[in-house]
């Protein structure tokens, strides 16, 4: 190890709270309108992650307008895109609902918008949501689909759905009274909406929902305002007191019996928790390599109570502090610079309720001293892969710089250092990662030695292979080949002298 570093960061967190703390980038919301096929978030491989469709899809008609709701993770500088496919998971660049939605940069949480659907029935289309991060060269995507059905508006012929659902049940408080629970019916279901009421007890019931109308978050009805909609069977209220209403609703839009609860947060117990993580751009997320780019260090907190903001603090082995930032819960710094150490760093979370009670969580990053590709030498002559040596009479010979397994999206910055050339008339490459050179030359073994580079640090031990050109076996100034030849013809000729005696 060339120099041990601990960095200290302190993360001051009062009245954040970030839904999430998997390491995760971009997914559908699962207690949302649309939940995703599955809780992942981490899917780059388009269109829907490899993830089957499943069969319970979200059921809504045909041009109805409703409210999407998602989630990020952890940030990335670009923005999320939503498109539609009518069957198939295929062609969802041909109607695109929803593009250039710009990502919040800190902190990551959840989304919403809202969107109006196609006009045609489907069966089994899909709503996918793209996370296009611009922070990564080339561009790159996460990607998270929803199972989604539309049904045709009544005809003049139809049958109008006025038969209102079975309400929800179970309602009541949970985790200490601060989160709201309840179990939804299981028949001629679309969705919940959860009314906060500033009414009192015998006013709440003139704040109900009208039948046909699907509301959204924000709403307001009378006293009452929408702070939850969608398919969940919990939501937790961002303040204390007031009262709620709970109304179960079908996908025509018809509205059960409202379900009431009286409020019960006067006092919540103190929830603090910290989390982070980290990842490197520039290779596929199997460690962390001194040359192959930035590592971002994201620190996230969950609270419930406290007021406040963030503060990122990180300091070296002496204590100097080398970054330091008010509403920042992110550091980014080059594993260049800490090739082969252990980076041990602490990050603290206090909040103002209780901060007598920091939280203090050790997090550990081994840095590689080299790349995760994995660069060697490769001869060639006349075009062909040397398995043998080479000789001097087949043409040129070429040493290239070929990596085994993946090979690095910005080759074109890496270069290559050779050692003092065992050739003369040697032709390198403009990066020196090929060197060619005539192969007329007496029987000798050439060794060649290189050293090859990223653009931020060496990418691995110097390079060292032996090469032996060799000079055609030649008898009585015909090659060996020619001679075999000649051998054959008189051994022919005197089986023909032979026979004819």
């Amino acid at each position: 190890m060339k120099k041990a570093l601990i960095s200290s960061c302190l993360l001051a967190v009062v009245g954040l709270f970030c839904a999430s703390q998997a390491s995760a980038h971009a997914r559908w919301s699962q207690d949302g309108t649309t939940p995703g096929r599955n809780n992942k978030a981490n899917l780059k491989v388009g269109p829907c992650g490899n993830v089957a469709r499943g069969s319970t899809p979200a059921v809504f008609k045909a041009g109805q307008t409703i409210t999407l709701n998602w989630e990020s993770t952890i940030y990335h500088e670009g923005y999320f895109r939503i498109s539609f496919a009518a069957a198939g998971d295929t062609g969802f660049e041909q109607t695109v609902l929803l593009d250039n939605i710009p990502e919040r940069e800190r902190p990551p949480g959840p989304y919403s918008a809202q969107v109006t659907l196609p006009s045609e029935p489907c069966e089994a289309c899909t709503l996918q949501l793209i996370q296009v991060m611009l922070d990564r060269t080339p561009p790159t995507n996460y990607y998270s689909c929803a199972d989604i059905q539309l049904t045709a508006d009544d005809g003049p012929g139809d049958t109008v759905d006025t038969t209102a659902p079975a309400p929800v049940s179970a309602l009541a408080w949970a985790d200490s009274n601060r989160r709201i629970q309840w179990q939804n019916p299981t028949e001629d279901f679309a969705g919940v909406l959860l009314l906060s009421h500033r009414a009192s007890l015998n006013q709440l019931n003139q704040d109900e929902p009208q039948a046909g109308i699907f509301y959204r978050i924000g709403d307001a009805l009378g006293n009452a305002s929408v702070v939850y909609t969608g398919q969940g069977q919990g939501f937790e209220p961002a303040a204390e007191g007031g009262n709620f209403s709970l109304y179960a609703f079908d996908k025509a839009g018809n509205y059960s019996a409202a379900q009431f609860l009286m409020a019960a947060l006067a006092e919540p117990e103190f929830y603090f928790d910290v989390s982070v993580q980290h990842e490197q751009v520039g290779q596929p997320g199997v460690g962390v390599f001194a040359a192959d780019g930035a590592v971002i260090v994201q620190a996230n907190a969950t609270t419930i109570a406290g007021a406040g903001d963030i503060a990122l603090v990180v300091n070296d082995a002496q204590g100097a502090v080398i970054f330091a930032e008010q509403g920042a819960g992110m550091w980014t710094f080059d594993p260049s610079d800490f090739a082969g150490d252990t980076l041990a760093l602490t990050v603290s979370g206090r909040d103002t309720l209780r901060p007598d009670k920091p939280l203090v969580l050790p997090f550990v990053v081994d840095v590689a001293p080299y790349s995760y590709y994995k660069p060697r030498l490769v001869f060639y002559q006349g075009g062909q892969v040397l398995t043998r040596a080479a000789t001097t009479d087949a043409g040129d010979i070429t040493v290239q710089v070929e990596f085994d397994g993946p090979v690095p999206s910005n080759v074109s910055d890496w270069r290559a250092q050779w050692s003092e050339m065992p050739v003369s008339g040697a032709t390198l490459s403009p990066n020196g990662l090929s060197l060619s050179f005539p192969a007329g030359l007496t029987t000798v073994n050439v060794t060649f030695e290189v050293e090859i580079f990223s653009a931020t640090a060496q990418a691995a031990p110097a390079l060292r292979k032996a090469l032996a050109i060799n000079k055609p076996i030649r008898l009585g100034g015909l090659p060996m080949g020619w001679l075999a030849i000649l051998t054959i013809l008189s051994l022919i000729g005197r089986v023909r002298l032979q026979a004819r005696r």
